[in-house]
């Protein structure tokens, strides 16, 4: 079989034809050349060394990440387009198991690791926008937090997995507070941290309520912490971080699985919350909070207006 073989998914990106395992030519592509407009000539030279016509080559196969995603894009794209005009098959590869297969028989077991460099995001969540037109990002799955400015373009980061101050395990929720302060819900170590615009930790509060995920704040310094599935309410703290009170009553999602559809129906009629996974206040103190299960937007007054 005559495989043609891309990968761009890393900053140094490479081409090879192969006639089953045995490798007819190879081409590194340098980070430049791993644009749209490089890679159709550098894959035409490769085709003329294996001394192949592109209708000869049986299958395209592709690294499809993880890896930059630009990269990716224009590999697969290209993959795709070529297999369509020749009537060639398509195999997407992972890029870890590319990596991990050229360990050595003898291991037993084997584990690849990409490092996921500034700028590069392993489950993107929660997002909040300064001032001064800085976009801070809850980097989940790296645990840390990214700031760009209002072109993309990277400028900080700050944290690293751990459950020490400043550190951070599954960050999800991020709020810019009254005084500019970058408020983080740290999501599995069940607190908010709140931090300058560069990275210095002003305050922890812990002990925020189980699965924490969104935080919003009020002009007074109170904040508003929802804990969708684990908890179904939205808790109130004060802003020296006491719990003072509850939005709404609640249903787990343990109890949400048990009931029946005329059940669940019901639970807007009874004023429950369901899933409440967004919160945000306005300049009179109201709360609207993101019954996602109810399909409904609900608004909370103090009982004093």
């Amino acid at each position: 079989m005559r495989i043609l073989a891309i990968e761009t998914t890393e900053r140094i990106g490479s081409v090879a034809a192969l006639n089953d395992a045995r490798l007819l030519a190879e081409a590194t592509l340098t980070s430049e050349q791993r644009t749209a407009q490089s890679l159709a000539p550098a894959l035409v030279e490769l085709l003329s060394r294996a001394r192949w016509q592109a209708a000869d080559v049986d299958l395209i196969a592709v690294t499809d990440g993880p890896g930059s995603f630009t990269g990716l894009r224009i590999g697969v794209t290209m993959a795709k387009t070529l297999a369509y005009a020749i009537e060639a098959k398509v195999l997407g590869i992972n890029t870890l198991e590319v990596i991990a297969a050229q360990a050595p028989p003898s291991e037993a077991a084997v584990t690849a690791v990409i490092d996921a460099q500034p700028g590069q995001f392993y489950s993107a969540m929660g997002i909040a926008v300064s001032d001064a037109f800085e976009v801070f990002v809850a980097d989940y799955g790296n645990h840390r937090l990214q700031v760009f400015d209002r072109e993309g373009e990277f400028l900080r980061s700050w944290g690293e997995f751990g459950t020490a101050p400043g550190q951070f395990n599954n960050p999800i929720g991020v709020q810019i507070g009254p005084a500019g302060a970058v408020w983080v819900v740290d999501s599995a170590n069940q607190r908010i941290q709140v931090f300058s615009q560069q990275g210095e930790l002003l305050r922890v509060f812990d002990d925020v309520g189980p699965g924490p995920q969104i935080i919003s704040l009020n002009a007074a310094g109170q904040f508003y912490v929802s804990s969708p599935w684990a908890e179904g309410r939205v808790r109130i703290f004060s802003p020296d971080g006491e719990l003072v009170g509850y939005l709404g009553d609640s249903v787990s999602g343990a109890e949400l699985a048990q009931m029946t559809t005329a059940e669940r129906s019901r639970l807007a009629e009874l004023s429950l919350l369901s899933g409440p996974h967004g919160t945000a206040t306005d300049p009179s103190g109201a709360v609207y909070v993101a019954d996602t299960a109810n399909g409904l937007l609900r608004k909370f007054v103090s009982a004093s207006d």
